[in-house]
Order: structure tokens, then sequence, then C-alpha cells
């Protein structure tokens, strides 16, 4: 979604930026940025965007429209093992993702879901309890993969940026993107839902079931 907005909004001149992004970039772990963070998100009329989680610190978020993108979290965490093993490209200076990879690598996926698990309890905590209701729109994964073109002008509605459809239909394009088939050494996969049920044990999926049961039942995807 982040890449998508930001595309949208280059050709506008509208400023975008993701402290995660350039965190990522620069070998720090996004759970270790702290409050000083905060100064870059001083600019009016920036959009902040590429948050993998809730930050560490608390933000502003006082009468700021906020986007927040829910999956399954079974299908993220399957997900993430296979980034994290194989497809997501490393950046030179980021020795912390490199050891995670490492140590992924010496589990199975099974192993691994399990093992990071309680990550997606605790955001799904933060995001109840930080993201303030009244200026939150929330879109499931599952509701909006294969109709970016529609989702796209949503955001753009609930973002109250310029209107241009030929410029959204241009941007979807860039990022309409459904692999025939599934390669994992590739960053995108496989995009279809439901793929934790083919790669995970029965076994695995009703402990999962059990731990993400709230972040599950509030999203509907029991």
């Amino acid at each position: 979604m982040d890449n998508m907005v930001s595309a949208y909004c280059k050709p506008l001149e509208i400023p975008t930026f993701s402290l995660f992004n350039s965190a990522f970039d620069e070998g720090i772990p996004t759970n270790e940025i702290q409050e000083d963070a905060g100064v870059c998100f001083s600019s009016e009329g920036m959009f902040y965007l590429g948050f993998r989680h809730y930050p560490a610190f608390d933000l502003n978020l006082a009468g700021a429209r906020s986007v927040l993108l829910v999956r399954d979290p079974r299908d993220m965490l399957v997900s993430m093992y296979y980034s994290v093993v194989k497809s997501h490209v490393i950046p030179e200076k980021n020795k912390n993702f490199l050891r995670s990879r490492h140590a992924a690598e010496q589990m199975s996926v099974d192993e691994f879901v399990l093992n990071k698990s309680a990550l997606y309890v605790n955001n799904f905590k933060k995001y109840r309890r930080k993201l303030p209701a009244e200026t939150l729109t929330t879109y499931r994964y599952e509701d909006v993969i294969y109709e970016k073109e529609v989702w796209l002008r949503q955001i753009v509605a609930d973002l109250e940026l310029p209107l241009d459809r030929k410029l959204i239909s241009r941007t979807v394009k860039q990022f309409d993107i459904i692999p025939e088939h599934e390669d994992q050494d590739q960053h995108i996969r496989q995009v279809h839902p439901g793929n934790y049920q083919v790669k995970l044990q029965p076994e695995t999926i009703e402990i999962l079931n059990d731990k993400l049961s709230a972040f599950l039942s509030y999203y509907n995807y029991l």
C-alpha cells in the first residue's frame, strides 16, 4: 500500500516519508526506534507511511487521518517466513536482518510462525489502543488485493488527496502483480489469501487460531 500511495503522490509533488523503510536501509531494527525520532513527523503536508507496526513511542494522531491495512495474521506469518529466509533483499548495512535470516533458516515454517505469533498479538493490541477510531479507516488485504484500482480511489478519498483517475490507473498497473505460480525467491511470492492452509500443519493452524483468536475475531477471519 505504501509504495502505491507514494507512486501516486510523486507526480502530484506531494511529499511522502517512511521512517521504517529508512531505518531498514540503515540497519536499524524498527522496534528500536526511539522517541527522538518523533522530530521526523513534524512537517505539515507530509504523508507518513510504510509502518510495519506501531512505533515504540507514541504518535500525536489527534485530528490526523490514518489508514490501516490488515491481513490474516496466519498468512502474514507464512509470508514473513519466506521473506526473511529467501526473498527480501538485505541492504549492506542491515546486519540485524542478516542475523534474523540465519536464525530463520534453522527453523521450519511451522516453527517460525509459532515463534513469531506473539508479535502480531502485541501489534493488534497496540492498534486497538493507539489508533483513534474516529479518524481511522481500516482495509482488509483480502477485500482489496484483486481490486486495487477501486482501493486506491478509496484511499485517495480517505486522505483527501487530489483525484486524478488516469494517474490512479497508471499507478495501479505498476503494482497489480499476481504471479501465475508461486516463486519463493521473489518478494511477491504469491498473493492469494489462505496460503497458510497449504503451508502449515493442521496442528500448527489450531495453535495459531487459539493464540490469534482476538485478532481473527475482530477482523472477521474466523
